[in-house]
C-alpha cells in the first residue's frame, strides 16, 4: 500500500514493477548477495532520477542496509507496522506457515526493526497500515509532508488506497507462484513451484492469447530454492517455441501456472517482446 501510495505520488520505485509495488531487480541483487553490483544500480539511480524509493519487506533488507548506506543519498525511511495477527494469517493463508510460528517471527522481525530505528539517523517515518485504512486523506497529506513533495496527484493517490486489493493478494499467494527471468525470440524461461503439489508442475506458454507449448518446470535453480525454499530446486523452465511462433516485436507472452487444482499466471507475466 504505501509503495504504491509513493508510485501514484511521482516518486520512481522501479521499472517492471510486481503487482506489490517491488521492484524485482534491486530485489534479486540484494537476495542473491551481489553487493557491488546493487551499490552500482543504487549509483545509477541517484544519477538519474532526483527522488527514487525502493520496497522490500522483511528481514534481509535489514543485514544489507550497512553494506549499501554509503551510496544510499539522503536516505528516508518509511516504517510500515501491522498487527501482529494480521501479519502472522495473512502469511499463513499465502504460504501455509504455522500461525503462531509466524506470529513469533513478525515479533522477532519488530525487535530487529526497532533496534535499528533506535540507531539510525536519519529520517523516519512510523506507520500504522490499519490507521491509514482508517483515513487515508491524512496519511497521504502527512506523507507528502514528510517527503516535502507538492499536492500533484493527491486525489488520486487517496482513492488508490483500499484493503485487499485481488492482484495484491493473487501476488502474495506463494502457494502457487513463479517468474519470467527471460526471453528471447525463440524461447521463454523462468522458474515456477506449487506447494500444492510435491512434483515440478506444468507451465502452459501463450502469445497473444494463444496456447503455443507447455513444459515442465524440472530443471534446478540453486538461486530460487535459497530465496524462496523450495525442498529441491526443482522448479525452472526454458519453453523452446515452434519455428511458427518465433516472437516478433510486440508479441504478448503469458506464463500460466498449470496444476490439478488451480491455474495461476506467474510475476512478470504479461511480458512484452521488444526484441528486433
Amino acid at each position: 500500500m504505501v509503495a504504491g501510495v509513493l508510485h501514484h505520488l511521482g516518486v520512481y520505485m522501479g521499472s517492471d514493477l510486481l503487482p506489490t509495488f517491488e521492484d524485482p531487480s534491486l530485489s534479486t541483487l540484494m537476495l542473491q548477495g551481489r553487493d557491488e553490483e546493487l551499490k552500482q544500480a543504487i549509483i545509477d539511480r541517484n544519477q538519474t532520477h532526483s527522488d527514487w524509493g525502493w520496497k522490500f519487506p522483511g528481514q534481509s533488507v535489514l543485514e544489507v542496509l550497512p553494506k549499501i548506506s554509503g551510496e544510499l543519498r539522503n536516505p528516508y525511511f518509511l516504517v510500515i507496522y501491522r498487527d501482529i495477527f494480521a501479519i502472522a494469517n495473512r502469511n499463513s493463508i499465502s504460504a501455509y506457515g504455522d500461525l503462531f510460528e509466524n506470529m513469533k517471527s513478525a515479533l522477532n522481525y519488530y525487535t530487529e526493526l526497532g533496534e535499528f530505528l533506535a540507531s539510525n539517523k536519519s529520517p523516519a517515518m512510523l506507520i500504522s497500515y490499519e490507521k491509514v485504512m482508517l483515513n487515508p486523506e491524512v496519511f497521504v497529506e502527512k506523507l507528502r509532508m514528510f517527503l516535502g513533495m507538492g499536492h500533484e496527484h493527491q486525489s488520486n493517490t487517496i482513492a488508490f488506497i483500499e484493503p485487499n486489493k485481488p492482484a495484491y493478494l493473487r501476488a502474495t499467494d506463494n502457494r502457487c507462484n513463479g517468474f519470467i527471468d527471460r526471453v528471447g525470440a525463440g524461447y521463454v524461461a523462468g522458474w515456477a513451484y506449487s506447494k500444492n503439489q510435491s512434483l515440478p508442475v506444468m507451465v502452459d506458454v501463450e502469445v497473444n492469447g494463444h496456447l503455443v507449448q507447455s513444459v515442465l518446470a524440472d530443471q534446478y535453480r540453486s538461486d530460487v530454492q535459497t530465496i524462496v525454499k523450495h525442498p529441491n530446486g526443482k522448479v525452472g523452465f526454458k519453453c523452446a517455441l515452434p519455428p511458427k511462433c518465433q516472437l516478433k516485436p510486440g508479441d504478448e507472452i503469458r506464463v500460466l501456472i498449470q496444476t490439478d487444482s488451480e491455474r495461476k499466471e506467474i510475476n512478470r507475466s504479461p511480458w512484452i517482446f521488444n526484441e528486433p
